[in-house]
C-alpha cells in the first residue's frame, strides 16, 4: 500500500538569502516601494509631458 507522498519543499535556488530575512518578507517590503516611486516617476512625467504640450500650444 503507498503511502501519501509528503509535499517537498521548494527547490532552491543558488543564491544565498540572507536568514534573517525571508524572500517573501523582503519582497513584501521592496514591491510596494518601487510601484509607489515608479507611479511617482510616471505622474512626474504625464505632467511635465502636458506642460512640454501647453507650452508648445501657446
Amino acid at each position: 500500500m503507498s503511502q501519501p507522498e509528503e509535499p517537498k519543499p521548494p527547490v532552491s535556488s543558488g543564491r544565498r538569502q540572507t536568514p534573517r530575512m525571508p524572500a517573501n518578507v523582503l519582497y513584501d517590503r521592496v514591491v510596494p516601494i518601487a510601484l509607489g516611486m515608479m507611479a511617482v516617476v510616471l505622474t512626474g512625467v504625464v505632467i511635465v509631458g502636458i506642460i512640454g504640450l501647453l507650452g508648445l500650444l501657446h
